[in-house]
Parts: C-alpha cells; structure tokens; sequence
C-alpha cells in the first residue's frame, strides 16, 4: 500500500468512527433524554458533557480532520 492509500483508509476510517459516535448519540441518547423527566436528563447530559471530551474522542476528531 502507497502512503496515500494508507492516508485515505485512516481518514475514512476516522470519518467513520466520529460520524458513528453522532449518530448513536442523536439517534439513541437525545430521545432517551427526551423521554426522562426535565432535572434527569439535564444531570445526566452534564455528566455526558463531562466524559465526552476524553482523549480518544479528540483524537479521532483532530486526526481525522488533519488527515482531510
């Protein structure tokens, strides 16, 4: 495989792996949050909000979008 092949798997791979994260996010745990009482689920996502940005995460965003 030739840098470039090496380059555009790893891209869509990343591209892949983050556009998965959004969609189980908004497909699964806006409406189960929407289905939970108001103070629930505003504790809850501050909780989300808290874990997301972990290093894995960032990494796929940032790596993906140099590797574009």
């Amino acid at each position: 495989m030739t840098t470039t092949q090496i380059l555009t798997v790893l891209t869509a791979l990343g591209a892949a792996t983050f556009g998965g994260a959004l969609f189980a996010f908004s497909a699964f745990v806006m409406h189960a949050l929407d289905r939970t009482p108001t103070r629930a689920a505003i504790e809850a996502m501050q909780q989300m909000n808290l874990s997301a940005p972990r290093a894995p995460l960032v990494a796929v965003m940032i790596g993906t979008t140099g590797l574009a």
